[in-house]
């Protein structure tokens, strides 16, 4: 016999404690599991005793690595699907946030450069070259001959221009924690 998940127990021990059968408990526990996150919170807080503790075990995050909670769930259900959904929005909003972050950090920079250097980036040899003022904020940097003194000045002073993949390597908390776990949590099952 299948040892009972901590969701079906405690579904269990509501039923027994309150005149139901086994059956009843565990067609509880897998309506829990199918059920959309705003039904488990009506569950969770509704009258009947079993759908309470079936909704208040899925709702639980998981607790040991045997599982309970979202660990119990089948790896396409409902709930899981729309976890998963949450997480690639978070993730998605992220990478956006940092797509903002990175412009106004190349914007700040070009316009420190612009202030500090008169607006005199590029060498006349540069700009016959087709070399761009942009250049140097882009993370490719072209050679140094082409920058104007004042320029070379601020580049040894600021460093160069970071790109986009390393400025986002060093964005520590980029990505939310919790997301990043429940995604590798929900690949490995």
């Amino acid at each position: 016999m299948a040892r009972a998940t901590p969701q079906q127990a405690a579904a269990r021990r509501a039923a027994l404690a309150n005149g139901h059968t086994r059956r009843f408990a565990d067609n509880a526990t897998r309506a829990a599991a199918s059920a959309d996150p705003a039904t488990l919170a009506a569950w969770a807080n509704g009258r009947d005793p079993v759908y309470r503790a079936a909704a208040q075990a899925a709702l639980k995050p998981p607790t040991s690595s045997r599982g309970g909670g979202f660990a119990t769930l089948a790896a396409n259900s409902p709930l899981r699907q729309k976890a998963r959904a949450r997480a690639a929005t978070a993730k998605s909003a992220a990478r956006q946030t940092q797509a903002r972050d990175y412009k106004t950090y190349v914007e700040s920079r070009r316009n420190d450069a612009d202030a500090t250097t008169n607006g005199n980036i590029v060498t006349a040899e540069g700009r016959r070259k087709g070399i761009k003022p942009s250049q140097w904020f882009t993370g490719r940097q072209p050679s140094d001959r082409y920058a104007t003194d004042e320029m070379k000045d601020w580049l040894r002073a600021n460093g160069p221009t970071l790109s986009a993949t390393d400025f986002r390597a060093q964005s520590v908390d980029a990505v939310p924690r919790a997301a990043n776990e429940f995604l590798a949590r929900s690949s490995n099952s």
